[in-house]
């Protein structure tokens, strides 16, 4: 046990304090703090050049545990003390946060050009390493300080996409970059939309406004094109495209025939619920879309399946004929 007035908590330890502990207060009072904090001795210079403890600890790993017994009148809490240098303090610290979600994309991209800063540039990949993230995730978060503070704020404030932010590093004008996410935001754009519009910018020399135009009338051009392709109403009621399906003397034949239209209404729902999709520009009913069609995709996949069974049993009675 360590006394609580012994810690200190460092600028470099990322974690918000005043986030609210009520619900992990509760569990530390009724089951006691399981799992022991993370310190290390707090070493000061003992005025002949050389550093010593003088009894005080900087916590490394464990903050929300720390606040919550800090907030309930804790004197001391369950420490697990070791020696450690900066740069292993700062990586589990830092792990610690990234799996808790407790920082924003910008506030790890901060975190990571601090690491890369005071231990090298060869620090990105022993980095990556030792969050369980990919080398490319690492770097791509640090691109994202590149942008203008307009988009930053949006990105910490989950308004833009750290994915679609990263593209936006290909536009080279910060005017450009602000436009499109605004485009972005306003006619809920597609990755590769955004990709294709970057690239329209890119090798034509246009504006973003006439890039973004381009893709929207596309995107309206396949949609007028796949609704005039589709039967009206009314030569639904007139032409019954359903055969009675009264023939018995080949039943496999049947099923498979019974199958291909089954399939081919299903095949339908997904054209319709795609539509949808590309119309709406709310994120829960995108999500719910979304949600549906990868359903309605796996029936789909159930009937072709069941399709082919029916098709192997008719061509091996064939042969057996």
């Amino acid at each position: 046990m360590v006394p609580l007035f012994n810690f200190r908590v460092e600028a470099n330890q990322f974690c918000d304090l005043d986030e609210d502990f009520l619900g992990l207060g509760e569990s530390i009072q009724r089951y006691g703090v399981l799992q022991p904090i993370l310190v290390r001795p707090k070493l000061r210079d003992n005025g002949e050049g050389e550093r010593e403890s003088r009894g005080e600890f900087e916590l490394v790993s464990g903050h929300r545990r720390y606040a919550a017994c800090k907030k309930l009148g804790y004197s001391s809490v369950p420490s697990l003390v070791m020696s450690l240098d900066d740069q292993k303090a700062f990586e589990i610290a830092l792990a610690e946060n990234l799996q808790s979600r407790s920082l924003s994309p910008i506030e790890e991209a901060e975190a990571f050009k601090s690491y890369v800063t005071n231990f090298g540039r060869g620090s990105v990949s022993r980095l990556a390493r030792k969050i369980g993230k990919s080398e490319a995730y690492v770097s791509h978060r640090l691109l994202l300080l590149g942008l203008p503070k307009a988009l930053t704020d949006k990105i910490s404030r989950r308004l833009l996409d750290p994915s679609i932010a990263t593209e936006l590093i290909w536009l080279k004008s910060e005017k450009s970059q602000v436009e499109l996410a605004r485009a972005v935001s306003d006619f809920h754009l597609s990755f590769r939309q955004i990709r294709d519009i970057i690239h329209l910018i890119r090798t034509e020399d246009t504006s973003v406004d006439k890039a973004v135009e381009m893709i929207l009338q596309t995107r309206e051009d396949k949609m007028v094109a796949h609704r005039s392709s589709e039967p009206t109403r009314e030569q639904s009621i007139s032409e019954d495209p359903w055969p009675a399906y009264q023939d018995t003397t080949n039943d496999d034949s049947q099923s498979q025939e019974i199958l291909g239209h089954a399939t081919l209404v299903v095949r339908t729902s997904l054209a319709g619920l795609d539509i949808l999709l590309e119309k709406t520009n709310q994120s829960e009913i995108y999500a719910v879309l979304t949600k549906e069609r990868q359903n309605i995709h796996g029936v789909l996949d159930d009937l072709i399946r069941a399709k082919i069974s029916f098709r192997k049993r008719e061509n091996t009675s064939l042969r057996s004929g």
